[in-house]
């Protein structure tokens, strides 16, 4: 099941309950903020409107990672919905029949269940608007070319600096705006 990074409020899966959340003020259980309207961050392209940064999906089979990536991603702006393997970032970004929305993909390689490859070539055939970042252990020139060449963004390699890191998802929410603007 995907989660959301470091306490923020679970995951809505209907369009009834992401509309609730957008146009009505609520406060519920302990631990949940008001959300109004205006503050509310869109289902859909992150814009110069909206609050934050923007959504990031991270999808990587160590805990470790994701939720240092986590961390590092919320810290500068970012939501960060995260998923543990290929077949459950899958299952989050087209969860129902109302999909979740982001703005920008990093996805290992190695896992279990749904590789990375093949997790890759999902998103880069169903959404070819959202920039993928892969980030890997396990560093291939073949394999990068290739998925350089299929139109992945980035290819980092495991332990990434923040600040690397934090640029190339910058670079990559650059070229989300611009495709989806043209």
């Amino acid at each position: 099941m995907p989660r959301k990074c470091q306490g923020a409020a679970p995951l809505p899966f209907s369009m009834a309950q992401r509309l609730l959340m957008l146009f009505t003020r609520h406060s519920e259980s302990v631990g949940r903020k008001i959300i109004r309207r205006e503050d509310a961050m869109p289902f859909g392209l992150h814009t110069k409107d909206t609050p934050g940064k923007g959504r990031i999906l991270i999808v990587d089979d160590e805990a470790s990672i994701r939720k240092a990536l986590c961390l590092t991603l919320a810290k500068v702006g970012y939501d960060v919905v995260e998923s543990d393997d290929g077949a459950t970032g899958i299952a989050a970004i087209g969860a129902d029949d109302n999909p979740l929305m982001v703005d920008v993909v990093i996805c290992d390689i190695r896992m279990p269940k749904v590789n990375g490859l093949e997790a890759i070539a999902y998103f880069r055939r169903q959404y070819p608007s959202v920039p993928v970042i892969v980030l890997t252990g396990y560093p291939d020139i073949h394999l990068a070319t290739s998925l350089l060449k299929q139109g992945v963004v980035d290819y980092l390699v495991k332990p990434v600096e923040r600040d690397k890191l934090v640029a190339c998802v910058e670079r990559a929410m650059e070229r989300r705006t611009a495709l989806v603007q043209h």
